[in-house]
Formats: C-alpha cells, structure tokens, sequence
C-alpha cells in the first residue's frame, strides 16, 4: 500500500508542473506549439506568429515577456458588407510586435522575420485578420 501512495505522489509531482505549463504558457522550447492551445474568452482571443526565414515558413503562438501565453484583447466582429470575422483589438501594433518578438526569441528562431500575425480561435482552428486602433489592419494586405 505504501507504494501505491509513493506511486501515485511521484506521478502527481511529476504532473502538475505540465499542467500548470500547458494552461499558461509552453512546457519547454521544444515544444512545437501547434501542440498546446492557449485559453481564449469572449473579449480575448490567441495570437497566432508566422515567421519567414528564405522559403521556410513557420509559426508559433505569440507570448509575453515571461514566457507565458499571450491573450489579444479585443472583440470579435464581423465586417457588414462582406460579412467577413475579424479581430478589432485594444492592443497596439507594437505590443504585438513585440508579442511576436518573444516568441521568436524563446523559440530560438535565429534568421527568421515576423511575417505576419493573426488573431486564431481555437474553437474555429483559422487564422482572422486583427484591426488596431479602429481602422489599421495588420500585415499581410492581401
């Protein structure tokens, strides 16, 4: 019986430093973050990073300066003509720029640029573009 309890206390210390690590940000380095999907709520949503390095093109969630998930501010709305969801945020271009940044610095992406950002809601698996200040789309226009 006492191993059992030893058993299971050893599982549960080895546990609960992932599962704290997957709801706030990624276990390690190595891991590929298509793998754990950041929480998002009605007025925040995920920041999806596309980096460009030659013809290899590659993303990764955006974090914060900590190392931890970062949350886009904002709201979903849809536009009235085309009818098309967007992301109109409450954060500025810099901050997701630099959102961005952290993670291409934690991810040790050596050579590669910031190619694009997108909101992404992982109930829908896509990428939205994301507006700032009102009216500004975000990179790429196309």
């Amino acid at each position: 019986m006492k191993m059992l309890h030893a058993l299971a206390f050893a599982v549960a210390v080895c546990a609960s430093p992932l599962a704290l690590a997957a709801g706030k940000g990624p276990a390690s380095a190595q891991d590929r973050s298509e793998n754990a999907v950041p929480t998002s709520s009605s007025d925040t949503t995920s920041l999806a990073c596309y980096f460009q390095k030659g013809d290899s093109i590659t993303w990764y969630w955006g974090l914060t300066s900590d190392s931890q998930w970062y949350t886009l501010p904002g709201s979903w709305q849809t536009t009235p003509y085309t009818k098309l969801q967007k992301f109109f945020s409450t954060a500025s271009q810099s901050d997701i720029t630099q959102a961005c940044g952290n993670s291409s610095t934690y991810y040790g992406l050596v050579g590669y640029s910031l190619l694009a950002a997108f909101a992404a809601d992982r109930k829908a698996g896509s990428n939205y573009p994301i507006i700032v200040g009102g009216s500004t789309e975000l990179w790429p226009q196309y």
